[in-house]
C-alpha cells in the first residue's frame, strides 16, 4: 500500500497512469475483504485526482502433490500479474520488496545450500516476457517503509499467514532475525551486499555457461560428453545446471549433477539416471533428457 501511494503521488505529478494489480489467492477467508479494501482505496485516491486504477484476478486450483503452498501461490501470483499487465499494455510492474526481505531471502537460500543463483536473491530489476519487473525499494530498510506509512496515515492489511510457524520465512522472522540483528547490527546491510555480489557471480556463471554450451551442446539439446568432459569439474557442473534450466522442465538436483560427473564418462550407451519429470540418458556419446510419458515423476 505504501508503494501504491508513492506511485500514485508521483504519477499525479508526471501524467502517468498507475494500476494496482491485485491477486486473490483463495487461501484466506479474509481475501474477499482485502480485494474490496484495495479497490475502494484506489477509488478514493482516484476521487482525489490521482491516476490510480484497480485490476484484480482470482487464482483457481490448488498445489499439486509435492508442491508447497508458498511455491504454488508465488508462481500463480506472478503469472496473474503478467496477464493483467499485458492485457492493459503495462510494460513496468513495481514490486514492494525491501532490504529486510532481501536479507531474509539470502539466509533462506543459504539454509537450502543455494549457490550463486539462489544467494543472488531478488534482482532490483529484470525483464521477462516483455515486462520490466522493478523493486525500487530493495535497498531501503523496512523502517523507512514503516515511517512512510505513519507519515501519510496509510491503512494496510496485515496478513495473518505471516504468523504461521510452519512457513520457513515466518520462523526466521519470529525466532532468528531479532537475535541475529542484536549480535550483528549490520547483518541486513551485509546480507543485501552478499546478494549483490552473488548477482554478479551468477551473471558470470551464465556467461561462461553460454560459451561452454556453444561447444558442448548440439542442436538437439544434447550434451556432447567428450567435449563436456574436457572442462574443469566446476565448469562441468555449471554447464549442467544451465543446460538443465533450458532443457529439463523441472530442473536438476545437485545429487544428479554429482552422479553424472562421476559416472557419465565411463557409462555405456543406454545408461540412464532418474531426473525430475523423466531421465537423463546416455546415447552415442551424448547426454539427453527423456521425459516420462504419462506419470511425469521420473520413475
Amino acid at each position: 500500500m505504501a508503494l501504491l501511494h508513492a506511485a500514485g503521488a508521483a504519477a499525479h505529478a508526471s501524467g502517468l497512469q498507475v494500476w494496482a494489480l491485485h491477486v486473490h489467492h483463495g487461501l484466506m477467508p479474509q481475501a474477499d475483504a482485502w480485494w474490496a479494501y484495495v479497490e475502494q482505496q484506489c477509488a478514493s485516491w482516484a476521487q482525489r485526482g490521482w491516476p490510480v486504477h484497480f485490476a484484480g484476478e482470482r487464482l483457481s486450483g490448488r498445489p499439486v502433490r509435492g508442491q508447497s503452498i508458498e511455491a504454488w501461490a508465488r508462481e500463480g501470483r506472478y503469472q496473474a500479474l503478467a496477464r493483467m499487465a499485458r492485457q492493459r499494455g503495462i510494460a513496468l510492474v513495481l514490486l514492494a520488496h525491501h532490504r529486510r526481505d532481501q536479507a531474509e531471502t539470502v539466509l533462506l537460500q543459504a539454509m537450502r545450500s543455494g549457490g550463486p543463483a539462489g544467494l543472488a536473491a531478488m534482482p532490483h530489476s529484470v525483464e521477462r516476457h516483455g515486462i520490466c519487473w522493478v523493486r525500487p525499494w530493495i535497498d531501503q530498510p523496512r523502517e523507512s517503509v514503516e515511517a512512510y506509512v505513519r507519515h501519510h496515515g496509510i491503512r494496510y492489511v496485515d496478513d495473518p499467514s505471516n504468523d504461521e510457524p510452519h512457513l520457513a520465512r515466518n520462523r526466521l522472522r519470529a525466532h532468528a532475525w531479532e537475535a541475529l540483528a542484536a549480535a550483528f547490527p549490520q547483518a541486513e546491510v551485509a546480507l543485501a551486499g552478499t546478494a549483490r555480489r552473488m548477482q554478479e557471480a551468477a551473471a558470470c556463471n551464465a556467461e561462461l555457461a553460454a560459451l561452454d554450451m556453444a561447444s558442448c551442446v548440439n542442436g538437439q539439446g544434447s550434451v556432447l560428453i567428450s567435449e563436456w568432459a574436457s572442462l574443469s569439474a566446476a565448469r562441468q557442473a555449471n554447464l549442467l545446471r544451465h543446460w538443465a534450466a533450458e532443457y529439463l522442465p523441472k530442473g536438476i538436483p545437485e545429487t544428479l549433477i554429482n552422479r553424472l560427473q562421476g559416472q557419465a564418462l565411463g557409462a555405456r550407451n543406454g545408461s540412464w539416471w532418474p531426473a525430475p519429470g523423466g531421465r537423463v540418458v546416455r546415447e552415442k556419446g551424448h547426454l539427453a533428457f527423456a521425459p516420462t510419458v504419462g506419470r511425469g515423476d521420473g520413475t
